[in-house]
């Protein structure tokens, strides 16, 4: 089946399979933005994308790792919870979507099922995510999701959510073969306070080691804007650098996102469009 994805802006991507229409993470503010973040942390975008709710039009799901960070979900990116039939997140991230009626929570492995037209079936698998340290508190209640459906002929489309390299994903891969890996980069973190050796995404070395973890057929990077992000630590040019020493850059896809809307032929389409 033809698959189309569209970059966004950081972790958020509109998936068009079959009649399902489906976005992660949603971020969606305009301009400069500085964010309290707890423990007297900020987070601060350089800039918002162009893109509006309205714009995107209506929604089958959002799929949400963790509303509890601004840089997964904010408050443009709430807007869309009116035009999307359903929002699926972990046990946890329901008590940070208050007020929102339609939320299905998913604990890692279990499954839930979208419908699409003429009888088109999709199936979610909630994956086990770690935002960080495991002694950090919070940093569990995240998750990845596998989508499923029937004719897959390589493999199912696996989004990581914001994890590091650990266990869950020896997990994932014993469990799933997967043909698209989408990827939270930016090997984040918060210093100051915390030290520069504390992680929240995969680096450039977690990358590689998820990527040959996984044996997927194609891997597709996202939240890695440091133009974007304070807090993204790891230049594009040392994942580059990573993928081609460790031999897999040819499964790497960098796809345009929408801060890189009108294209210089003056076409808006930024989808990437795949078999799978």
């Amino acid at each position: 089946m033809q698959v189309s994805i569209t970059h966004l802006s950081t972790a958020g991507v509109l998936l068009e399979i079959g009649s399902l229409r489906i976005v992660t993470d949603p971020v969606l503010d305009t301009g400069m933005r500085r964010y309290p973040a707890g423990l007297g942390l900020h987070l601060t975008r350089y800039r918002g994308t162009s893109l509006t709710a309205a714009e995107l039009g209506p929604l089958d799901a959002i799929l949400l790792s963790h509303p509890h960070h601004v840089d997964n979900l904010d408050d443009g990116g709430r807007a869309l919870f009116t035009q999307t039939r359903e929002v699926i997140t972990n046990p946890h991230g329901k008590h940070h979507l208050k007020g929102v009626s339609n939320v299905t929570t998913l604990a890692d492995w279990s499954t839930t099922t979208l419908f699409g037209q003429d009888g088109f079936k999709l199936t979610v698998t909630a994956t086990p995510a770690l935002h960080g340290p495991r002694w950090l508190p919070g940093t569990r209640h995240v998750s990845g999701f596998v989508l499923q459906w029937e004719g897959q002929k390589h493999g199912v489309l696996y989004l990581s959510g914001d994890t590091v390299f650990f266990d869950g994903i020896r997990e994932v891969a014993n469990r799933f073969e997967v043909h698209t890996a989408v990827l939270h980069l930016g090997g984040v973190n918060l210093w100051p306070p915390l030290p520069p050796a504390i992680k929240f995404t995969l680096t450039a070395k977690q990358a590689v080691q998820t990527i040959q973890m996984l044996t997927p057929r194609q891997v597709i990077p996202i939240h890695y804007e440091q133009a974007v992000w304070a807090h993204f630590k790891e230049d594009i040019s040392a994942y580059v650098q990573a993928f081609q020493t460790a031999g897999v850059d040819h499964l790497v896809r960098w796809i345009p996102n929408a801060f890189s809307w009108p294209a210089a032929d003056g076409s808006d389409d930024r989808r990437y469009v795949f078999e799978i």
